[in-house]
């Protein structure tokens, strides 16, 4: 438990220099009003990760089990409290945990997975440690993203 925390801790702590890149407002001006427009960047992860010659990279069968397991938790889910989201985030901590262990990727597919899991560990952590229910409800929305994304680039 502790080193899982630590390990997480550790990320976020790599990350939060990326989180600021995340997302910018920007302004357009016409010359009777001025309007904001929400504009979200790509996170840096997908700027970073790439295909196997623009196919997706082959998984071992446990990765893919184990971010079907992370979906299908969050999925079940019905968080509303804090203490809710951080028992969820407990929870995919534990299942992405295995999927680390239980890797036996080489090469460039690894390095890919690296890449797509590093930002993964940090939200999961991030859920851990929440302190109010809509942080919680915003970092469940941007964990199911994440997975939802996992089959763009692995199969």
């Amino acid at each position: 438990m502790k080193k899982s925390v630590i390990i997480s801790v550790f990320l976020l702590i790599l990350l939060a220099g990326c989180k600021e890149k995340e997302a910018q407002a920007v302004t357009t001006e016409a010359p009777e009003k001025k309007e904001v427009l929400n504009v979200q960047e790509e996170p840096a992860w997908k700027k970073d990760i790439q295909l196997n010659n623009g196919q997706q990279w082959q998984a071992n069968v446990e990765t893919t089990e184990g971010i079907l397991k992370m979906t299908e938790l969050i999925e079940k889910s019905n968080p509303s409290t804090p203490e809710d989201y951080q028992n969820l985030g407990k929870q995919l901590s534990d299942e992405n945990n295995l999927v680390i262990k239980r890797c036996t990727m080489k090469g460039p597919s690894h390095d890919n997975l690296h890449i797509y899991l590093q930002p993964l560990i940090g939200k999961i952590g991030e859920l851990q440690a929440v302190e109010s229910s809509e942080k919680g409800e915003q970092l469940l929305a941007e964990i199911k993203d994440h997975l939802e994304a996992y089959h763009s680039y692995f199969i």
